[in-house]
């Protein structure tokens, strides 16, 4: 079982991506299926390893640009995990798509599974999310108002799991008010969980390794980047709990929506 000590290098070694508003999810599907659930859009880069740039820079040149107030790029690999072919999609420069639900709906929609986690200009958020139901969702530097006892996510549910992998196995995030234990290695707790839940190790080698496609994705102008923590207090849920009817496909919030691919042939510049 893996626990936050197991990625204590994490930081140090891509400083970049970690350091600047990341955000990493994990989708039981193929990078392409998931790149065309969220609507990418032209031009798409491959390149390798985490490290080795994944933000707007990779895929801007002379007659393409990535406008920061409209559009984020994805960077999606495949990984392994429990059940066989996972993607991960990772986000730097304080892109958020995987932490949002709104953004994830077509995912969502499809009975995909997600667990994502991010550290957003500090918030943070994680969600897990399975057959188009919210499992749980905390941000895990204030974990403790989501798992205490009587909480909204308490009881012998998914909150129960996530709690019990949380104190008994892989550490890093304190649950208990009062309980500040290795609370600054949550970024670390969170891989870790990630990968208790899902069955994917991102090790040095995978992340230094794995293929990435780099793509522009495109939400509503004047869109202003948000955390899970942000939109919606976890006292008060906005989205499917637990026993919940499935997500529907109609969004709760109008703010992103998945942009046309231009015609081919076309950038983005002559499409203004």
């Amino acid at each position: 079982m893996p626990t936050y000590r197991d990625y204590l290098w994490l930081r140090q070694t891509y400083p970049t991506w970690l350091g600047n508003g990341y955000a990493a999810a994990l989708v039981r599907t193929d990078p392409e299926s998931l790149l065309t659930a969220l609507g990418w859009v032209s031009p798409r880069v491959d390149v390798v390893g985490v490290g080795g740039g994944i933000g707007a820079s990779v895929v801007e040149d002379g007659t393409w640009s990535v406008d920061l107030e409209t559009e984020q790029t994805l960077a999606v690999a495949s990984v392994s995990g429990d059940g066989g072919e996972w993607t991960l999609l990772a986000q730097q420069d304080s892109y958020y798509v995987g932490i949002d639900p709104v953004a994830m709906l077509p995912v969502l929609g499809e009975r995909f599974e997600l667990v994502c986690h991010s550290n957003i200009g500090g918030y943070g958020g994680f969600c897990w999310w399975r057959d188009g139901v919210e499992q749980i969702a905390f941000e895990p530097m204030l974990a403790m108002h989501v798992l205490h006892a009587g909480s909204h996510w308490s009881g012998d549910g998914p909150g129960a799991t996530v709690k019990d992998l949380i104190v008994n196995r892989t550490g890093g995030i304190y649950v208990e008010p009062g309980d500040y234990t290795d609370n600054d290695h949550h970024i670390e707790g969170c891989f870790a969980l990630a990968e208790a839940l899902t069955g994917v190790h991102l090790s040095r080698e995978v992340l230094d390794s794995a293929r990435f496609t780099v793509a522009p994705w495109r939400c509503n102008p004047g869109f202003g980047g948000t955390t899970l923590g942000s939109i919606r207090p976890a006292s008060q849920p906005e989205y499917p709990s637990v026993g919940a009817s499935p997500v529907s496909t109609t969004p709760i919030h109008s703010r992103c929506v998945r942009g046309p691919r231009p015609e081919a042939g076309r950038t983005r510049h002559q499409d203004r």
